[in-house]
This record gives C-alpha cells, sequence and structure tokens, in this order.
C-alpha cells in the first residue's frame, strides 16, 4: 500500500510506501464504503491483497479507493510522510473540521465513517479490536508507538478535528513474481526446460515463500543460495543439489 503525494521520477508519478502512516496509534484505513476492511498493521504483502478484492455484484472493487485517516492528535505527535503539523497543509492531504465533512470530501457515506471512528475508539481505549485483531501480534505491536498513553502500542483513538485522509493505492515491490527457475538458478521455458546458458537469482525470480511473507529481508536468504548455485553451475563444478524432478523433491523432503 502507497500514495501518490506528487513525487516523480522520469516524469512519471512514483508512490510512497505507507507503513507507520497507517500502522501508527491513532490511523486507520477505510474503504470506498467509509468503514474498515482489514488489520492495518499487517504486512504490506498480505495487506495489499485486501485492497484488491473485488465486488462481484456491482462489478468493481470492494475496498478502494480507501484512505488513511487520522486526526489532529496523530498529526501532531507523528507528521505524516514528510508533513509535520503546523505546516500548510499539501495537495495530497484531505482535510476537514468534522468527520461529516471528511466523508464527504473523499466521497464515502458520512454516517459509516463516524459509526467505524466510534467502534474503533470505544475498542482502542481498551487496547482491543475484536473486528480485525490489530495490536494481538508482535509484529503489529513492533510498528507501533510503545510509549502512547494507551495501553496497546498499535491502537489509539481518533477524537480530536480537525480530521485527515490520505489515499492508499496499491504498489509493487517485485518480490513475489518472477520467471521460473530450477535448483541451480537455470531459467525454465513453458515447457519446464532449462534455457541454456540462462540464470536468474533473487527478486527476478519466482518466490521462495510463492504467496507469502516471512518478514523484511527475506528475500537474501534464497538470493545468496541461489546465487552460489549458479555460480557453481555455471563453473562447471559439482554443487551437493542436483536438478531433480517435483516428485524426487517431494519424497526426499518427507523422509
Amino acid at each position: 500500500p502507497m500514495s501518490i503525494t506528487g513525487d516523480t521520477r522520469d516524469g512519471k508519478p512514483i508512490g510512497t510506501l505507507l507503513r507507520f502512516e497507517r500502522q501508527g496509534p491513532g490511523s486507520i484505513m477505510v474503504n470506498r464504503h467509509g468503514k474498515r476492511f482489514a488489520n492495518e498493521s499487517q504486512n504490506y504483502n498480505d495487506l495489499a491483497r485486501c485492497l484488491q478484492s473485488w465486488d462481484s455484484p456491482n462489478n468493481q472493487t470492494l475496498n478502494t479507493p480507501a484512505h488513511v485517516v487520522f486526526d489532529q492528535g496523530y498529526l501532531e505527535r507523528y507528521g505524516i510522510l514528510a508533513h509535520r503539523a503546523g505546516e500548510p497543509t499539501p495537495h495530497y492531504l484531505i482535510e476537514a473540521p468534522t468527520l461529516e465533512a471528511l466523508a464527504e470530501k473523499i466521497r464515502v457515506p458520512a454516517e459509516n465513517l463516524v459509526e467505524t471512528v466510534g467502534r474503533f475508539n470505544a475498542f482502542a481505549v481498551k487496547a482491543e479490536d475484536p473486528d480485525f485483531h490489530r495490536g494481538e501480534t508482535a509484529y503489529d505491536r513492533y510498528w507501533g508507538d510503545a510509549h502512547t498513553p494507551w495501553p496497546n502500542p498499535s491502537l489509539g483513538p481518533l477524537e480530536r478535528g480537525p480530521y485527515y485522509a490520505l489515499e492508499v493505492v496499491n504498489g509493487a515491490f517485485g518480490t513475489n513474481g518472477g520467471i521460473a527457475t530450477d535448483g541451480a538458478a537455470r531459467v525454465l521455458d513453458v515447457d519446464g526446460a532449462p534455457i541454456p546458458g540462462l540464470f536468474a537469482v533473487g527478486n527476478a525470480t519466482e518466490s521462495a515463500y510463492a504467496a507469502g511473507y516471512p518478514g523484511a529481508g527475506a528475500t537474501l536468504g534464497p538470493l545468496m543460495t541461489m546465487g552460489y548455485l549458479a555460480g557453481r553451475t555455471i563453473a562447471g563444478q559439482p554443487s551437493s543439489y542436483e536438478p531433480a524432478s517435483a516428485e524426487a523433491e517431494l519424497a526426499e523432503a518427507a523422509r
């Protein structure tokens, strides 16, 4: 999840990754209906999937457009991206004196946004989120703020205007997709056969974790391992790993 803030590269807009902005206590994310739809503190890989949910009966995305919503207290404590309280409001930040007015600006039902914030606030002061379980894991709490006046570092109420919203869109790090390789880092063709002389490792290849996300830097271990195996193969040196069929690999792993 990221936000388009006006930064460009080669004349094209680029996004800014949203991490603490959505994970800090005192902020939430709402969908096109003005309702929360996920644990905002979960890892970006899983949260991105929530943003992709599809509303088949209405032939539209279910949760986008989406916005991070927070209050003046949050802005004073943490700022938002490069913006700090007291500075002129940047063009990418939507500001309104009340939740109702903010709902109108981001085009969501006002009654839903007011109800959503009220419900979240009531649970946040009690350090709980029965709706999406935010703040229950060590990962969630790590990305929160242990010095807040509230009992859970991931949770805090939105209670003081003006209120703000920041649009959220999906981005890509390129850490989950890529070309298929075998156990010697040889690139495979559409029939699963190695392409002579062509190797690939790291984020250019399919993730070793498939659709999962163990954590930051998790691609580095497979990168070094497969780079080593590729180097030995290119040098014509024997490797302790010999490419085998998927069935043989699974059988070996099961022993």
